[in-house]
């Protein structure tokens, strides 16, 4: 059945430079853990990557590319919730302090993954309105 969640910002900064090593650290964490441990993955297409956009790509997170090749931005393609947090955190140490990924899921819960000191934080949320 799964657990439905949307993306609402995923402002994620992988600087070209960090992203071979980030590749690495992905593909560790798929082989050691094993495919079918990722419900979620497109097997094939991971295992045709040959770089960081590709392998999210193949994990349901798209890449936005700035004009030097960072990456700045990441769209969730999916539609249920996965292992996201191995995920970030295989490739946290790569990751651009202050970058983070906000969520809300079907039940109204709302979080983020936050990106500090080469590791990832799940911290959860609350929706304030001005005046109450």
């Amino acid at each position: 059945m799964g657990y439905v969640v949307f993306l609402l910002k995923g402002k994620a900064t992988i600087e070209k430079s960090r992203q071979a090593a980030a590749f690495e650290a992905i593909k560790k964490l798929v082989v050691t853990r094993g495919e079918d441990t990722f419900p979620f993955l497109n097997s094939a297409e991971f295992r045709s990557s040959t770089d960081l956009v590709a392998a999210l790509k193949a994990v349901r997170w798209e890449p936005e590319l700035d004009d030097e090749e960072n990456i700045v931005s990441l769209f969730f393609t999916g539609e249920k919730l996965g292992d996201e947090s191995s995920i970030f955190e295989s490739i946290a140490p790569f990751v651009a302090p202050g970058s983070e990924i906000r969520m809300a899921g079907e039940d109204g819960q709302i979080w983020r993954w936050v990106f500090e000191h080469g590791m990832v934080k799940r911290q959860p949320g609350i929706i304030s309105f001005v005046g109450e």
